[in-house]
């Protein structure tokens, strides 16, 4: 153990010693580190590690994690019915497939498209709450919990980190919903005087898995492939990723003015389109570019090449810059803390020369830890950003920094986005997005708009109330369960989320002054303590931890086969020396004043 914490250290410090002040390492070197390191304080109803020097704080993080792995990665599948039929060809041992298949060749549709989420909490746990299913009512917690008053922001991050994470999101996970129709709807009660003018509030169905076996807790089909592997750009199945292509030099399809093309129903055309909005078109437009950048390179390097292999390898990097970026830049935007940072950047580059604890998860052996890999629903839960959101964007002119149009969100929807990237300048919207700050992750701060969208045939739709609608439906714990299964101490009271009496008031008329009622969001939402630096609470944080290093671990092409003989010795320079910054510059060089001295293009623009 003492020769295991010694090494962890001398690891950890070999980011850089400059990172740590005197007293840091004078704790370090007092022999007091593990002790120190795994202890918290019993009467704390919080986890102290962010309170913990450096150094200390990320072996806590470190043993944290390597506990979740341990205890709360759950199958959804048994031995006997998880599906084997599928056979690997030859380009699927050296090549992503369309559909997320044959990652693992042992277990050929582990992680594939339609298959089920896994969970984080035994599935004793995770059956619907179908006796409180609309208890308490969750139209009434969204206008009570979630209305935005006034725009909260979140100073560090702005809106393309937003668009960013949405743009991953529908890489990872996408349930499917029932069409409408009389018995596949949840109906919510509405008040006589709701602002939408309805007596009822409908929503689809979440669609079960038909196949689970009787007296299983239901499950759920992940529409989209459960790996990083960019499929949001390239499509979940053959046909659609055909679709895509261009068939010449590995590249995808690109439409007037190097714009995507945009299909029939007024959208543009990539591997996920579900939401649609102008956000998601400016990343689905950058990284379809980044891949033909890609291709580029391996053509004018690899000149013997078909086309099938330079697209193969140009998804394969792509792929892997994205999950690059979401990892070392996107986490530690978000969560402004000196030891995630150099936890996310040990996961990704690891240190060289010091053995097994210095090495990378990237480029190390697969890891399954004995549990079939899946994205699991409480991952889901924990993803859902919306009041990251502002209700408008100011759209600029970067040559002359001055508005030019003030648009609401609801109006940046489905074909209103191609409207919008063929009216201004691609650099003009980046750079919009790159000024225009997030909301905070906070209640009372989701959008309006959200709370009031019109959807066809079923009308105005509240998406918080569905959020926790979802949550119920799914089986995910609420808020003291949901704690008490990761680890974490549940609440007593309700003034133990936050010192604000208002909220503590409305948490307690919405749910009866119940604590054990509290959803999972809302609860995440009123989180006041938390974490130095964090842009959201500890609850949610427990998932984080858990699930970054388990995406990358658990896939061959960014363990066993991320090497040279797969990516190419070209392919693993382009991962290697770039960034989000370099990506930005290569196709909008113009930008570079804007960009000049951030520490991230996920920050507010110069």
């Amino acid at each position: 153990m003492k020769l295991k914490l010694f090494l962890s250290i001398i690891c950890v410090c070999s980011v850089s010693f400059a990172n740590f002040s005197p007293e840091e390492l004078a704790t370090v070197h007092s022999g007091e580190a593990q002790k120190l390191a795994t202890s918290s304080d019993n009467d704390s109803l919080w986890t102290t590690w962010a309170r913990k020097p450096t150094l200390l704080a990320l072996l806590a993080l470190m043993k944290l994690r390597d506990r979740l792995l341990a205890t709360n990665l759950f199958s959804s599948y048994s031995d006997s019915e998880y599906p084997k039929t599928t056979t690997c060809d030859k380009n699927s041992q050296v090549a992503r497939t369309a559909d997320g298949t044959c990652n693992s060749l042992k277990i050929p549709l582990m992680g594939a498209a339609n298959t089920r989420f896994g969970r984080n909490v035994p599935l004793k746990s995770a059956y619907p709450d179908q006796d409180r299913l609309m208890y308490p009512n969750p139209r009434d917690i969204s206008l009570k919990l979630m209305t935005r008053k006034e725009f909260k922001p979140l100073s560090r991050l702005n809106l393309f980190a937003v668009s960013w994470v949405q743009f991953m999101i529908h890489d990872w996970v996408n349930h499917k919903n029932q069409e409408y129709a009389s018995d596949s709807v949840h109906e919510i009660p509405l008040r006589e005087n709701d602002p939408s003018g309805q007596q009822t509030m409908l929503v689809p169905k979440t669609v079960p898995d038909l196949t689970i076996e009787n007296g299983k807790a239901p499950a759920y089909l992940n529409t989209t492939t459960h790996w990083w592997d960019g499929s949001q750009l390239y499509g979940n199945s053959l046909d659609a990723q055909n679709e895509l292509r261009l068939f010449m030099d590995g590249k995808m399809k690109m439409g007037a003015n190097n714009l995507l093309p945009v299909g029939s129903n007024g959208i543009e055309k990539t591997g996920v389109t579900a939401n649609w909005w102008l956000g998601l078109s400016l990343m689905h437009q950058l990284f379809t570019k980044e891949h033909n950048k890609i291709a580029e390179r391996l053509k004018l390097r690899y000149p013997n090449w078909t086309d099938q292999k330079i697209f193969d390898v140009a998804r394969l990097v792509n792929s892997a810059l994205m999950a690059k970026i979401q990892t070392t830049e996107w986490t530690y935007a978000l969560n402004h803390n000196k030891a995630i940072k150099i936890g996310q950047k040990m996961v990704w580059d690891g240190f060289l020369g010091l053995g097994p604890i210095g090495k990378s998860l990237i480029g190390s052996k697969t890891n399954l830890r004995g549990v079939p890999y899946s994205m699991t629903e409480e991952f889901v839960s924990a993803y859902r950003f919306h009041p990251f959101l502002p209700e408008s964007v100011t759209l600029l002119s970067y040559k002359k920094e001055q508005a030019a149009e003030v648009v609401p969100l609801v109006n940046m929807r489905n074909e209103n986005s191609h409207i919008l990237t063929e009216k201004y300048k691609m650099t003009d919207l980046l750079y919009s997005f790159g000024k225009a700050k997030a909301g905070a992750q906070a209640l009372n701060n989701y959008p309006n708009f959200m709370q009031n969208l019109e959807v066809p045939v079923l009308g105005k739709m509240d998406l918080a109330a569905v959020d926790i609608l979802r949550d119920r439906e799914r089986g995910v714990p609420r808020y003291n369960e949901f704690r008490r299964l990761l680890h974490l101490k549940p609440i007593r009271k309700f003034e133990d989320l936050s010192r604000d009496p208002v909220i503590v008031k409305n948490l307690k008329d919405a749910y009866f002054n119940d604590v054990e009622l509290l959803d999972l969001m809302v609860g995440t939402l009123a989180e006041e303590t938390r974490p130095e630096g964090l842009g959201f609470g500890e609850t949610f944080f427990q998932v984080f931890l858990m699930m970054t290093p388990r995406r990358l671990e658990a896939d061959r092409f960014y363990t066993s086969d991320f090497r040279k003989e797969i990516y190419s010795s070209e392919g693993l320079k382009w991962v290697k020396d770039n960034s989000l910054k370099t990506v930005l510059l290569r196709h909008h060089p113009e930008l570079s004043q804007a960009l000049d001295g951030l520490e991230s293009p996920f920050q507010p623009w110069n």
